[in-house]
């Protein structure tokens, strides 16, 4: 490539003002994902709004007084994070002065186990929030700020809750106005709570959450659940079983209708079983667990059944895997 910093530029301009995906981004311009996927890494790096730089950079407390323990903490030496904050007890929850983040939330953004035990074992509050209202669960609930590779290991949320931390304290979007982490584009909806953040980063995290007193029904002011993300989340695309533990397993509600509407028409939970993403093969796992979903809706009072209607671009993807008797399976889909 001779000019790859132009090429990774177009990348970024295509993703972030476009509005398309990454891959969109690579097929477009038709280059080797492989030589490029290190460095398109900062589509995910949360910039900081004037650009100087990364939330999982331990620099963001440089020139404070916390430099030396954020230090410490980047290099997991618990020896020293106990001995500073010994010394300075009033660092354990210094917030950096652009993000609002502390060291506990840092280290959990940047998965540095061993620190975040030792801040906690030191008193780190669980429940500070960042300037976004993202707490150090909300973080742990999702993947990581250096996660590039989908990893759901719950022990970040597990240690968490084990020193209280609130499942129900909720994001708060982007009141600052400034960029959200680094993407123009994207304008996070308010209030998502650390159950909704953990559909579909690990289905352990997600029972960890509701063990620990998350609330399966809460919905956001725009009308959004916990439920409804496992549904439009589920399926072929993000795996059947958050759906089926929220609403089989915690009797999650599903009968009031959700935040979107078609020709001023409420749409219900129930449609989202008719989507691509729940169209299985009859003889599989995941039209078992979808009949089961499909049962406690019934149990709810709300009949699949009784709606016969099938989205064209299902209808489609049904044609397309059952040619020669469609007709057939879309009476049991």
């Amino acid at each position: 490539m001779k000019n790859k910093a132009t090429i990774i530029f177009i990348i970024l301009v295509l993703c972030g003002i476009q509005g398309c995906t990454y891959m969109d981004a690579i097929n477009v311009i038709k280059i080797d994902e492989a030589k490029i996927r290190a460095r398109l890494k900062s589509i995910q790096a949360f910039i900081v709004g004037d650009g100087r730089h990364y939330i999982y950079e331990a620099a963001i407390f440089k020139k404070t007084e916390a430099w030396e323990l954020a230090k410490a903490v980047k290099a997991q030496n618990v020896r020293k994070i106990k001995r500073i904050l010994n010394k300075n007890p009033e660092l354990i929850d210094y917030q950096d002065p652009e993000y609002g983040v502390t060291l506990l939330i840092w280290s959990i953004g940047t998965e540095r186990y061993k620190s975040a035990k030792a801040l906690l074992e030191m008193g780190a509050s669980v429940n500070i929030r960042n300037v976004y209202g993202e707490t150090a669960l909300f973080v742990a609930s999702g993947y990581s700020w250096v996660d590039y590779q989908a990893k759901k290991d719950p022990k970040y949320a597990k240690l968490l809750l084990e020193y209280g931390a609130d499942p129900n304290i909720c994001s708060l979007g982007n009141p600052t106005g400034k960029t959200y982490h680094g993407n123009a584009r994207y304008e996070p909806e308010p209030y998502i709570s650390p159950l909704m953040q953990s559909i579909p980063c690990g289905i352990e995290k997600t029972k960890l959450l509701v063990e620990g007193g998350a609330d399966v029904n809460y919905r956001t002011p725009l009308g959004c659940t916990a439920t409804e993300e496992a549904l439009g989340m589920g399926g072929r695309g993000g795996g059947p079983e958050y759906a089926y533990y929220l609403i089989v397993e915690k009797k999650a509600i599903v009968t009031e209708p959700y935040r979107h509407k078609v020709d001023g028409r409420e749409l219900y939970l129930i449609e989202y079983l008719r989507s691509p993403q729940w169209t299985y093969p009859l003889d599989s796992e995941g039209y078992r667990i979808k009949m089961e979903i499909v049962e406690e809706f019934a149990r709810q009072g709300v009949d699949y059944w009784a709606n016969q209607y099938i989205p064209p671009f299902a209808l489609e993807l049904v044609k397309k895997d059952y040619p020669n008797d469609w007709e057939e399976y879309i009476k049991k889909f």
